[in-house]
């Protein structure tokens, strides 16, 4: 907006147009979801989990704008004690499932060389100790039958 004055002067004023907005703590946004959000994660991790709550308040991720960190920040994570605590407990996690599995191929590889290479899947197993009621001898019946009605 451009003012003349009496004296022969003149004024210019720029308008901005400024829209309504708000900050919140990252505390705060926790359980929230966000339309859209611009989000500062600060010099260092303030509490542990905090920056994934942060990053998973909207919706979508066209929706979230990051201001800039730097490499300190993310060079730091490794000096954080409790990520040194995670780091060894998916450790250990990552090496007790290796574990189970060798153990699993291990004590199958036991069972071929005595000869017992498992449960059987056909008609002809034979039931433990009395157990399935006589079902797969009725089966191995009913599958004669159908084989002899088919020749005939």
């Amino acid at each position: 907006m451009v003012v003349s004055g009496e004296d022969g002067g003149t004024q210019v004023r720029t308008q901005l147009p400024l829209r309504l907005c708000w900050a919140i703590t990252m505390h705060k946004s926790q359980g929230q979801t966000l339309a859209k959000a611009v989000i500062d994660l600060g010099p260092k991790e303030a509490c542990t989990g905090l920056t994934f709550v942060c990053l998973s308040r909207a919706k979508r991720l066209v929706d979230l704008m990051v201001e800039p960190m730097s490499f300190d920040r993310i060079g730091n994570l490794g000096n954080s004690p409790t990520m040194k605590a995670r780091l060894q407990e998916e450790g250990a996690e990552s090496f007790m499932a290796s574990w189970h599995k060798g153990e699993e191929k291990a004590s199958r590889q036991r069972a071929i060389k005595r000869g017992d290479s498992g449960p059987k899947k056909s008609l002809d197993t034979a039931p433990i100790n009395g157990a399935g009621g006589g079902r797969e001898e009725r089966a191995r019946e009913e599958s004669k039958r159908k084989e002899t009605d088919r020749v005939t």
